[in-house]
């Protein structure tokens, strides 16, 4: 079995330890590590990890250079979010505050309006499916509230009620 030179920080005890508080993807790959502290070959630890060879021998060159921050997936580039945090909040206290009949035409918020509301009051025009991505990023989930009439006379409906046995 082959020595290969490791940090001198924690042992294959520790780093099984450290484990077990990771996620997934970091989970396997600090087994790995620690699997190959143990005396195993790059391609056996692989393959226990599910990886591949060539990946087994560049985690250990991120564990080498940076530790068990190594071991932790970077950030990867890609394009900026069209609607950013602070615009995501003030969208999501307007569709919470609730459709008002008389300021938004409408009783409840559909898909459709909140795509309306992010085009007018907002200027972001995006379509139907990514305005149901942002919402569902905001954490709006789908509630549909129990229609009411705008005309509706709430005392003659308890009245009626009274009067029937609809209960």
């Amino acid at each position: 079995m082959p020595a290969y030179f490791f940090r001198s920080e924690p042992g294959a005890a520790e780093l099984r330890r450290l484990a077990r508080r990771e996620s997934g993807r970091v989970c396997q790959r600090i087994l790995m590590i620690a699997n190959m502290l143990e005396g195993m070959e790059h391609e056996a630890a692989a393959r226990l990890a599910g990886l591949s060879r060539s990946a087994a021998y560049e985690w250990h060159n991120r564990y080498e250079e940076d530790g068990i921050e190594g071991l932790r997936d970077r950030p990867r580039p890609g394009r900026q979010p069209r609607v950013d945090a602070a615009t995501s909040a003030r969208f999501k206290e307007r569709i919470v505050a609730g459709a008002a009949l008389e300021r938004d035409g409408v009783v409840a918020f559909r898909g459709v309006d909140a795509q309306r509301l992010l085009k007018e009051e907002f200027a972001i025009d995006c379509s139907l499916s990514s305005t149901y991505r942002l919402l569902h990023r905001i954490k709006l989930s789908w509630l549909v509230p129990r229609p009411r009439h705008p005309e509706a006379d709430a005392t003659a409906q308890a009245e009626f009620s009274q009067h029937w046995d609809c209960n």
